[in-house]
Protein backbone atom coordinates (compact mmCIF):
# COMPACT_ATOMS: atom_id res chain seq x y z
CA UNK A 1 0.00 0.00 0.00
CA UNK A 2 0.93 3.37 -0.53
CA UNK A 3 3.37 5.70 2.52
CA UNK A 4 1.39 8.48 2.01
CA UNK A 5 -2.03 6.75 1.72
CA UNK A 6 -1.55 4.23 4.43
CA UNK A 7 -0.18 7.38 7.04
CA UNK A 8 -3.13 9.11 5.99
CA UNK A 9 -5.75 6.40 6.84
CA UNK A 10 -4.37 6.08 10.01
CA UNK A 11 -4.52 9.62 10.88
CA UNK A 12 -8.01 9.52 9.89
CA UNK A 13 -8.39 6.75 12.48
CA UNK A 14 -9.22 4.47 9.37
CA UNK A 15 -11.74 6.66 8.53
CA UNK A 16 -13.59 7.21 11.61
CA UNK A 17 -12.69 10.87 11.05
CA UNK A 18 -12.06 12.91 7.77
CA UNK A 19 -9.29 12.43 5.58
CA UNK A 20 -6.66 15.17 5.05
CA UNK A 21 -6.45 15.96 1.44
CA UNK A 22 -3.03 15.46 -0.06
CA UNK A 23 -3.11 18.55 -2.31
CA UNK A 24 -0.22 17.58 -4.15
CA UNK A 25 -1.84 14.88 -6.04
CA UNK A 26 -5.50 16.80 -5.98
CA UNK A 27 -6.90 16.94 -9.70
CA UNK A 28 -6.73 20.95 -9.13
CA UNK A 29 -3.33 21.35 -8.68
CA UNK A 30 -2.52 19.33 -11.62
CA UNK A 31 -5.29 21.07 -13.97
CA UNK A 32 -3.74 24.43 -12.88
CA UNK A 33 -0.28 23.11 -13.73
CA UNK A 34 -1.30 21.82 -17.55
CA UNK A 35 -0.11 24.06 -20.00
CA UNK A 36 -2.38 26.01 -21.84
CA UNK A 37 -1.49 24.51 -25.57
CA UNK A 38 -4.47 26.50 -27.32
CA UNK A 39 -6.65 29.42 -26.80
CA UNK A 40 -8.48 31.82 -28.27
CA UNK A 41 -10.32 35.56 -27.76
CA UNK A 42 -13.87 35.20 -27.01
CA UNK A 43 -16.28 38.27 -27.91
CA UNK A 44 -18.40 37.94 -25.36
CA UNK A 45 -16.01 38.46 -22.52
CA UNK A 46 -17.58 41.75 -22.15
CA UNK A 47 -21.51 40.96 -21.89
CA UNK A 48 -22.95 37.62 -20.93
CA UNK A 49 -26.34 38.32 -21.61
CA UNK A 50 -25.89 37.03 -25.17
CA UNK A 51 -25.41 33.41 -23.96
CA UNK A 52 -28.57 31.43 -23.82
CA UNK A 53 -28.26 28.93 -21.27
CA UNK A 54 -30.39 26.65 -19.28
CA UNK A 55 -30.18 24.78 -16.02
CA UNK A 56 -28.50 26.70 -13.15
CA UNK A 57 -25.15 28.36 -13.05
CA UNK A 58 -23.51 31.81 -13.95
CA UNK A 59 -20.94 32.94 -16.01
CA UNK A 60 -17.95 35.36 -15.52
CA UNK A 61 -14.83 36.67 -15.97
CA UNK A 62 -12.11 35.28 -13.90
CA UNK A 63 -8.68 36.61 -13.80
CA UNK A 64 -6.76 35.27 -11.87
CA UNK A 65 -6.19 32.55 -14.26
CA UNK A 66 -5.76 34.13 -17.45
CA UNK A 67 -3.44 33.51 -20.83
CA UNK A 68 -3.92 36.73 -22.11
CA UNK A 69 -4.36 39.19 -19.51
CA UNK A 70 -7.95 39.85 -20.23
CA UNK A 71 -9.10 37.27 -17.97
CA UNK A 72 -11.22 33.71 -18.38
CA UNK A 73 -14.49 32.98 -18.86
CA UNK A 74 -15.79 31.14 -15.60
CA UNK A 75 -18.69 28.81 -15.36
CA UNK A 76 -20.18 27.94 -11.84
CA UNK A 77 -22.54 25.74 -11.61
CA UNK A 78 -23.78 23.73 -8.11
CA UNK A 79 -22.28 20.82 -6.84
CA UNK A 80 -25.45 19.16 -6.64
CA UNK A 81 -28.96 19.58 -8.31
CA UNK A 82 -32.12 18.78 -6.11
CA UNK A 83 -34.14 15.33 -7.88
CA UNK A 84 -36.88 15.59 -9.51
CA UNK A 85 -39.89 13.99 -8.89
CA UNK A 86 -40.14 10.90 -10.75
CA UNK A 87 -42.96 10.56 -13.90
CA UNK A 88 -45.04 7.87 -13.54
Amino acid sequence: MNEKFERQLKDSRYLRRPMKPDLEYAGETRWIQKPVLKSRVLPLTENFENLNKSGPGVFSVYSERTVSGSGSVRIKTPHKLPLKPAVH
